[in-house]
């Protein structure tokens, strides 16, 4: 029974590992499509658009189960669409290593939303590493001239938001264990499209419409 609950936690595992690389890397094309001429909200609505094609796929087994639990839904939703969106705006904006070790303290806050509304049990060995990675948190924004450790500019609050936003759309995930991963993947999809085309028609005054050519690029990021 051990080896096989073993080799049943591998593919988790490796999904997490390939997923924070992807992250880790995430600003690379970001940056090249900066160069064609696109804005970080404009690359966050096209990338996400191209997922569209993928939608019919995924549902066309699984539409019914939106009527479910349509409130964890839109928070899966908006709290994933703002975490992609803010995570491209600050990489963009920013410092790319600040701004992703910033993202990168989710675990410590979807930490504390498990064991507060999902009641988890913490291990000694979990608070041992929320302190950790909090100290690590102090360091990286620790700014001499401020005396304070706290985010200092509109990019560093974009990683830490994005990193909140993560752990409350992981925990709302959790919790959504009656939809299928199809239906809390749109989810997450549609949520990215509605905050950063939320955010082009807040910032209407400054609209600039990519032309056709950067715009195609961007959806083929997907």
């Amino acid at each position: 029974m051990q080896v096989n609950s073993s080799h049943s936690h591998v593919l988790p595992v490796i999904s997490l590992l390939f997923a924070a690389t992807l992250w880790g890397l995430y600003w690379l094309p970001l940056r090249w499509l900066v160069e064609q001429g696109l804005s970080g909200d404009w690359i966050v609505l096209l990338v996400y658009c191209g997922t569209v094609i993928y939608m019919p796929f995924l549902l066309w087994k699984h539409w019914r189960e939106f009527a479910h639990s349509p409130g964890l839904l839109l928070g899966i939703a908006l709290a994933s669409g703002w975490c992609n969106t803010a995570f491209i705006l600050g990489i963009l904006e920013g410092k790319v290593v600040s701004v992703t070790l910033l993202f990168f303290l989710s675990p410590v806050w979807a930490t504390f939303m498990a064991r507060f509304f999902l009641k988890e049990i913490l291990t000694q060995q979990a608070y041992l590493v929320l302190v950790i990675a909090l100290a690590g948190a102090l360091l990286i924004l620790w700014k001499p001239e401020l005396g304070l450790p706290w985010p200092s500019t509109r990019a560093d609050w974009y990683g830490v938001t994005s990193g909140m936003a993560f752990a409350v759309a992981n925990v709302l995930i959790n919790k959504a264990s009656d939809v299928s991963t199809q239906v809390k993947t749109t989810a997450v999809w549609l949520g990215a499209i509605a905050i950063s085309g939320s955010l082009i028609l807040l910032n209407a005054n400054e609209l600039v419409v990519p032309s056709g050519a950067a715009a195609l690029r961007a959806a083929e990021r997907q």
